[in-house]
């Protein structure tokens, strides 16, 4: 299964720190697709989203996401980093229960 951003949805709901959807990505602990990272680095930020929303959500996540895009550190034995990308987004959804991703 593959995913992509909903990007209606996210433009639609980070509109602040307050933000149901921002509060459930700062603080999910576990390890966000590189998809997010595209749309929270500051120097790309397609989405035009506020500087300090991406310097915070960085600041939490920018760590793991180097090991993963970097290092592929989170890829099971076997497994593409696609398919690493795709479990890693199911987990989000499952966990936050926020349609971040859609199916493709």
């Amino acid at each position: 299964m593959s995913y992509k951003v909903n990007s209606e949805y996210l433009k639609r709901e980070l509109v602040n720190q307050n933000s149901p959807l921002f509060q459930a990505l700062l603080n999910y602990d576990g390890v966000l697709p590189m998809a997010l990272y595209q749309l929270f680095n500051i120097d790309i930020n397609p989405l035009q989203l506020p500087r300090y929303l991406c310097s915070q959500m960085n600041d939490k996540h920018g760590e793991k996401w180097i090991e993963h895009g970097r290092l592929e550190y989170y890829k099971l034995p076997g497994e593409t980093f696609t398919e690493c990308e795709d479990r890693l987004t199911k987990k989000l959804l499952d966990d936050t229960g926020l349609p971040i991703f859609i199916e493709r």
